[in-house]
């Protein structure tokens, strides 16, 4: 009873329009999107709400690069990690994912968005899915690291990315 009363509080608060996510079973959460005089909100359930979706959709609505990045490091789902990683302008955040991440598809959203040639080539050579190596090597500007790949890669696809980028 005192959540539907917070969601009522929260939505009549917010002065802003509402979108249904489906949540887990027969419940639905209703979360309000959010007006940039919202982004506090927006921002803590962003970090904090239980269901997945709706913590993916106020990353999406979120304009605060400082819970965007919390977010993308620290998130417990890799769908709303990798939507914070799309989302983010933090350099360090988006290397530090794509270095570090546990899940290949939040590495890969992470080096797609990475401008640091030092991650791009720290990835080309240490990642452990071979088509994110390729993707880093694909983005490397760094010859030494794509000679290096060239040489050393174990795996075919990743070598010929790199012998072609030496060209």
């Amino acid at each position: 009873m005192i959540y539907v009363w917070c969601i009522a509080i929260l939505l009549v608060a917010c002065k802003s329009a509402e979108k249904v996510v489906e949540g887990s079973g027969n419940q639905n959460a209703i979360f309000s999107v959010a007006e940039p005089s919202n982004q506090q909100t927006v921002s803590y359930v962003a970090a904090n709400d239980r269901d997945p979706e709706v913590r993916k959709a106020a990353v999406e609505k979120s304009t605060n690069q400082q819970t965007i990045s919390y977010v993308a490091a620290n998130d417990r789902d890799p769908e709303v990690r990798k939507a914070a990683v799309e989302k983010s302008t933090n350099q360090q955040t988006i290397s530090y994912v794509a270095s570090n991440d546990r899940d290949p598809e939040v590495r890969k959203a992470a080096v797609e968005k990475s401008t640091n040639q030092q991650t791009i080539s720290y990835v080309a050579v240490n990642d452990i899915a071979p088509a994110i190596r390729k993707l880093a090597v694909e983005k490397s500007t760094n010859q030494q690291t794509i000679s290096y790949v060239a040489s050393n890669d174990r795996d075919p696809e990743v070598k010929k990315a790199a012998l072609q980028r030496l060209k």
